[in-house]
């Protein structure tokens, strides 16, 4: 059985889910609620909704480079990925790391893949 390795950001993607049924139930909120709740459940919802929909798109804005291949590597199945001679300096550097399993330069651009990361700008 898959557990469901809820993120705070999978959290709040699902209470704007929940959020944006609110904001345009209100013939079904207007039955169960009456005219006037169904106004303040509705306006709550839609500020909610635009808040979680800002700190979302701040918390999982686009990926780095970096970050989509640590992402990849954590993938089960994924042989181990071989860097060549055009990488970025940032997925260069990973190549020549030896703590990160799973990601290495490819034997004949090992040199180049050290060149390129001996580049990359310290941080």
């Amino acid at each position: 059985m898959n557990s469901l390795n809820l993120t705070p950001a999978k959290a709040m993607a699902i209470s704007i889910a929940v959020l944006s049924a609110l904001m345009v139930a209100n013939t079904q909120l207007t039955d169960l609620f009456g005219a006037f709740w169904t106004t303040k459940i509705t306006s709550g919802a839609a500020l909610l909704n635009m808040i979680l929909g800002g700190v979302v798109a701040a918390v999982t804005g686009p990926q780095t480079q970096d970050q989509q291949v640590r992402n990849v590597l954590a993938m089960p199945g994924v042989e181990p990925l071989q860097i060549n001679r055009k990488a970025t300096p940032e997925l260069a550097a990973m190549a020549v790391d030896p703590t990160l399993p799973g990601i290495s330069a490819k034997p004949s651009d090992r040199d180049a893949v050290s060149s390129i990361a001996s580049a990359k700008p310290a941080e």
